[in-house]
């Protein structure tokens, strides 16, 4: 199961229908279908009762919604907290009045001239 069958599973759970889950995730219908019958091959059940009065989870499918958003959840913060560290590796931010800010200069460069030298990781 991956991140855009989960969020399309979560999608269809909370707005009981394959068409408003479609364009909510700018997607087609055919692709929600497919990436629901993913899901539900992957667990081997049927998660989602399809009728002619609309959808209704199946009770395993209604047990399985607060696992799947925790797991959404922790899939967003995972990459959040990727996405922040690659920026705090590469964000220096100096505050400084006007007189100070030459000697920061000065004492910056040869900061970041040492650093290059020693680290192989510098992307500036």
């Amino acid at each position: 199961m991956d991140y855009e069958q989960l969020k399309t599973f979560l999608t269809v759970a909370d707005v009981k229908s394959f068409t408003k889950a479609a364009e909510l995730l700018h997607i087609t219908q055919s692709t929600v279908t497919s990436r629901i019958q993913a899901i539900e091959n992957f667990y081997g059940k049927q998660l989602i009762v399809r009728s002619k009065r609309g959808i209704k989870l199946a009770p395993i499918g209604a047990e399985l919604v607060p696992y799947l958003q925790r797991q959404m959840e922790l899939w967003d913060k995972s990459k959040r907290m990727v996405s922040e560290h690659d920026t705090a590796l590469r964000t220096i931010t100096i505050a400084a009045t006007y007189s100070l800010w030459s000697l920061f200069l000065k004492i910056g460069n040869r900061s970041l001239s040492s650093h290059r030298r020693k680290s192989s990781r510098w992307d500036g």
